[in-house]
């Protein structure tokens, strides 16, 4: 028996005449030998609706697309209810006329209300917990760490400032929620980050790696421009229109003088015989991460597939910007890095012995001080904005070999284009300039141009 059914917002209209676009009932509009128009029971804004037209990928044809639009919300007995759970509830009300209208030769408007008024009734018996939307601060907050649609490193960015916010609340001792959130409130909490440590004991139960340091200026700017961010996509999905940033302005970062190895050094390192076999690994990891310049979070996942011609060319795709560009970093490697690659097969796939992200940056400093490459360099402490002079090796890190990548090719005179080919940039990043630095050298040749 042929049918059709639909997902159609109602049209009512105001005491003035305006169609009404606030909280619409959603109908299931049925089309057989008769027309039924079945109440679903949800309401939606009309703004968070679609009905368009796509192609189905599987068969070709063209399709009718209805549903409450992604991260979004509609209602139900006057409760807020996530989108995922109304267009569930579409589609099973789909599936039911599917079977109902296979199953029977007959079919009547009672009998499509009656089954239909059965299935969902299933659905009215779920817990409050199961189907609505838990609007408090911290609610959707959680909801906001979860995004689908961000990268693994974007939300553990957003996971870092609901943390640090939680610990706030914990310390102030008063519960915060949407009116709390004032300028105010704000500048205290950036005095909190300024402070915050495990000097009271307050966080042993948490392990050592976890407890919480004094926040420098560029990680609490990371922090409210993740706040700022959660509140604009507050007020976008949930029409809630708290946003403390529209007065509380949040400070520009502070990058210093770059710090990485030069040419020399990072060639000494190579040829350096280290004492124990674990930081014969890890110098072997850092000197190849210094010749791609890749992000620690792209290398650790490379393996034997990002090879090409013959294990002369290293191809990946940047997974911080893929959102941005899909363009593919490829780099050339050199004899040095292709004989550390000879040394090690993995039998996993992986490229090479990676280990922890926090072992590594442990393990490069004890490398890199047995090494000697112990040159004093100066930089001005984020927390007290006090500079502070001590050994190259106590402030080199994995990002250090993507600083060391661009800075020698940049004095090598290699074009900006090249190297952002191979480090993954996008085009006009502002990041680009932090990673190298004019020394000495380029700035007497310069001088020397003009005599």
């Amino acid at each position: 028996m042929k049918y059709t059914c639909n997902f159609l917002l109602e049209k009512r209209k105001d005491k003035e005449g305006n169609l009404i676009t606030k909280n619409v009932p959603i109908c299931a509009d049925i089309c057989f030998k008769q027309r039924l128009r079945y109440p679903t029971g949800y309401r939606v804004d009309v703004e968070r609706w679609v009905d368009t037209e796509a192609t189905d990928p599987d068969t070709g044809e063209i399709v009718r697309v209805q549903r409450v639009k992604k991260n979004s919300y509609g209602t139900k007995d006057k409760k807020p209810v996530a989108y995922n759970f109304i267009n569930n509830d579409l589609k099973l009300i789909q599936a039911t006329l599917f079977e109902l209208f296979r199953d029977n030769d007959t079919v009547t408007k009672e009998l499509i209300i009656s089954t239909l008024d059965n299935k969902i009734k299933k659905t009215k018996n779920r817990t409050s917990k199961e189907i609505e939307v838990d609007t408090s601060l911290w609610g959707l907050f959680s909801t906001f760490t979860k995004e689908p649609s961000v990268s693994e490193g974007r939300r553990k960015t957003y996971l870092n400032a609901y943390n640090n916010l939680k610990n706030f609340e914990k310390a102030r001792r008063r519960k915060i929620d949407f009116v709390d959130c004032t300028p105010r409130l704000m500048a205290e909490f950036d005095e909190f980050m300024k402070t915050d440590d495990n000097s009271s004991g307050k966080y042993d139960h948490l392990p050592l790696r976890q407890r919480p340091r004094p926040k420098g200026r560029n990680t609490r700017v990371k922090v409210f421009r993740t706040l700022s961010t959660f509140f604009k996509w507050v007020n976008k999905n949930y029409n809630i229109t708290v946003n403390p940033f529209a007065v509380f302005k949040i400070e520009s970062e502070q990058y210093d003088t770059p710090i990485c190895l030069t040419k020399e050094e990072r060639d000494l390192l190579y040829d350096f015989t280290p004492s124990k076999p674990y930081l014969e690994r890890t110098r072997d990891l850092f000197y190849f991460q210094c010749c791609v310049g890749c992000r620690v979070s792209d290398f650790f996942n490379l393996t034997k597939d990002n090879l090409k011609n013959d294990g002369t060319l290293l191809e990946y795709i940047p997974q911080k910007t893929i959102n941005e560009s899909t363009k593919v970093c490829r780099i050339p490697l050199t004899e040095k890095a292709q004989a550390i690659l000879l040394k090690y097969d993995m039998p996993d796939g992986k490229l090479l012995p990676f280990i922890s992200p926090q072992k590594y940056n442990d393990y490069i400093g004890e490398l890199l001080q047995e090494a000697a490459i112990d040159r004093t360099v100066t930089v001005v402490d984020k927390v007290t904005m006090k500079p502070q002079i001590k050994p190259l090796y106590e402030f080199i890190t994995s990002h250090s070999c993507r600083k060391t990548f661009i800075d020698i090719l940049m004095k090598s005179g290699i074009s900006e284009s090249v190297i952002s080919s191979m480090s993954g940039h996008v085009k006009g990043s502002k990041a680009f300039h932090r990673y190298y630095e004019v020394d000495d050298i380029q700035r007497m040749k310069a001088i020397n141009e003009i005599y």
